[in-house]
């Protein structure tokens, strides 16, 4: 599958069973390119023979500031 130019997906929770399903389909079947927001990047288990196609992002939601 050709790569979706600039489309870029957002997937928290990627590191989960469902998430990292989730990621797998978006990068081998629909070709986007996926960031993972991850709360620990060297424990991408399920996600760790698709290193070379996301991008990893260290942090989780709940840091995230909204004032």
């Amino acid at each position: 599958m050709a790569k979706k130019e600039n489309r870029i997906v957002l997937v928290t929770g990627a590191t989960g069973f469902v998430g990292s399903q989730f990621v797998e389909r978006l990068c081998k079947e629909q070709g986007y390119t996926v960031r993972c927001l991850v709360r620990n990047p060297q424990a991408l288990g399920r996600l760790s023979h698709l290193r070379d196609q996301i991008e990893v992002v260290h942090g989780a939601v709940s840091l995230i500031d909204g004032s």
